[in-house]
């Protein structure tokens, strides 16, 4: 079955599940794409357009406010609570990406040892 075929039969649907189980529908219904990994997938639906981010600017979330005016300059930008959220998210997913990075780091350092759940018996790290 080719991509527009799966997508045809069965469309995107956030009401019927997340993009991690429709990419994983994808992966085993579209021919060659078992051996894919999801990441790979995610990146071909957003170059072909059928997966968009979904994610507001700060002036889109502006414009929800029941106080937004185009001709005064907000006065709450600073204490509004959703904007400090969306702020918020922004530092904690870069937290979150380094984090990943720093224990693939330790994964592959640890992996380099002997017996890496030994704890201070030479015998068991491989020393005679």
């Amino acid at each position: 079955m080719t991509l527009s075929e799966a997508i045809e039969r069965n469309p995107y649907s956030s009401a019927k599940g997340s993009v991690s189980a429709y990419i994983r529908y994808l992966r085993y219904n579209v021919d060659g794409w078992y051996n894919k990994t999801s990441k790979e997938v995610r990146e071909i639906l957003k170059a072909e357009g059928f997966l968009e981010e979904v994610s507001m600017t700060e002036k889109e979330l502006c414009n929800m406010c029941t106080e937004y005016s185009p001709d005064v300059k907000c006065e709450n930008r600073d204490t509004c609570k959703l904007l400090n959220v969306v702020r918020e998210n922004k530092e904690l997913r870069k937290k979150n990406a380094s984090l990943k990075k720093e224990v693939s780091e330790l994964r592959l350092e640890m992996s380099y040892m002997r017996d890496p759940n030994a704890i201070g018996d030479r015998h068991e790290m491989g020393c005679w």
